[in-house]
């Protein structure tokens, strides 16, 4: 397949990878997930009620409008699923060794392993690590950081991002409303 370019369609189990380089996807009804320098994702459900991008390394930023009632959208890296109805949050998977959760805005429901069931509410300003449970506030730096990946491209900024083939994850249908926004 094509490499992503602006306004390209993406499907469930589509791969992005950035490189050096930075991503944004628009998943649709209002949800922007941006990507960090080498950062490797997987388009995963596109069916409401749940919407999942899987994160297998890197960063991923998400900003999304509220959704409708019995509608989520989550980042997931490995065991970790966080889950958010209508915020600002990224997930962290530069460790090898653990996964991170950072809310800028609103609130993020973490399902982890040992919890019995029960998600971590995690609010605003909030570092989440898992395996043990830990949390820290975010600094303002690191808050900036983030936010700067959700910010418009500037044109010499631009280096591609590529895709691998579609791999099915769930028996979801295409959906022309996940597409690449732009690749830098």
């Amino acid at each position: 397949p094509a490499p992503p370019s602006p306004g390209r369609s993406l499907r469930a189990g589509d791969r992005v990878r950035t490189g050096n380089g930075t991503a944004c996807l628009r998943v649709e009804p209002a949800i922007k997930v941006c990507l960090g320098p080498n950062s490797d994702v997987q388009i995963g459900s596109l069916q409401p009620p749940e919407t999942q991008i899987l994160v297998a390394r890197g960063v991923a930023v998400a900003a999304l409008a509220p959704r409708a009632a019995g509608s989520s959208f989550a980042l997931v890296g490995g065991d970790v699923v966080a889950v958010a109805h209508g915020t600002v949050y990224a997930l962290d998977r530069t460790s090898a060794m653990s996964v991170g959760v950072v809310v800028l805005e609103g609130t993020v429901a973490v399902h982890a392993p040992g919890q019995a069931g029960v998600p971590d509410m995690v609010p605003a300003h909030t570092r989440w690590r898992g395996q043990p449970s830990t949390r820290a506030t975010v600094t303002p730096e690191e808050e900036e950081s983030l936010a700067a990946l959700l910010a418009p491209a500037a044109p010499e900024q631009t280096t591609p991002a590529r895709a691998e083939a579609p791999r099915p994850l769930h028996r979801s249908a295409d959906s022309p409303d996940l597409f690449l926004a732009r690749a830098r």
